[in-house]
């Protein structure tokens, strides 16, 4: 392989992960809807670019890239949906779909300790012989302890760390025209793999503690008419906190 065409692939591969993270992004992250005026023709051309390079990467590329270049390129892009399909979807979480039972919930003060239900937004119990929430019968997936999350989410975030300092090394070595750039796309590639368990744990601590400083200021069934009126915190029928709030 020529080193033009070395550096040509390198090029196209970070234009392609370039354009379909900032695709990604902007619906996972903006919320964008078929509502969205502000900044339509940006975000039609953001959107545009990714889907054009998604594409590209898994129909053209295949002509000048080598065998596994064009698998890790097609594994970035495909990595980089998944992450931000995942993200969405915990960013969006189901409302709860019965009324929540008192009785099934363990604790009425926030504690980063005790099991957490995405659904319901309490402290749940636990069903018993396999976790899941007791009070909505959502799965062991929906329910989280806060203090596991946090200390997964710094810990993932030590591992995504290493291929960006791979990555700055290879760049600042001499290994020939070519190589450093080739090791430095292959360690960002890797590091787009990574760095989604960090954002997906650490998400769900900071939503978790973004609703226990909420219910801390309106505890559990306080009286709605004393809250701030811009603030509905709690649900008057049941006293659990909404998504929006969350």
């Amino acid at each position: 392989m020529s080193e033009f065409l070395i550096i040509f692939n390198i090029v196209v591969a970070v234009l392609v992960i370039l354009f379909v993270a900032l695709a990604m992004g902007q619906v996972v992250f903006l919320e964008l809807n078929k509502d969205t005026t502000e900044n339509l023709l940006i975000h039609k051309g953001i959107a545009y670019l990714g889907m054009g390079s998604a594409f590209y990467a898994l129909f053209i590329a295949r002509i000048h890239f080598s065998d596994g270049g064009w698998m890790g390129l097609v594994a970035g892009v495909l990595g980089i949906v998944g992450v931000g399909a995942l993200i969405q979807r915990i960013r969006r979480g189901p409302r709860p779909t019965q009324e929540i039972k008192k009785k099934k919930i363990e604790t009425f003060v926030p504690d980063e300790t005790k099991p957490w239900c995405w659904t319901c937004r309490e402290h749940t119990r636990a069903k018993k012989g396999g976790g899941g929430c007791s009070n909505c019968g959502g799965t062991y997936y929906r329910m989280n302890v806060p203090i596991g999350d946090r200390k997964a989410g710094y810990g993932c975030s030590g591992c995504a760390a290493v291929p960006v300092l791979v990555a700055m090394a290879a760049l600042l070595t001499s290994w020939g025209p070519g190589k450093g750039l080739l090791v430095a796309l292959m360690m960002g590639l890797f590091f787009l793999v990574i760095v989604g368990f960090p954002i997906v744990f650490l998400y769900r601590y900071w939503t978790w503690r973004k609703w226990a400083r909420l219910r801390r200021q309106y505890p559990y069934e306080s009286d709605s008419e004393e809250q701030d009126p811009s603030s509905t915190a709690a649900d008057e029928k049941d006293g659990s906190l909404s998504d929006e709030d969350v």
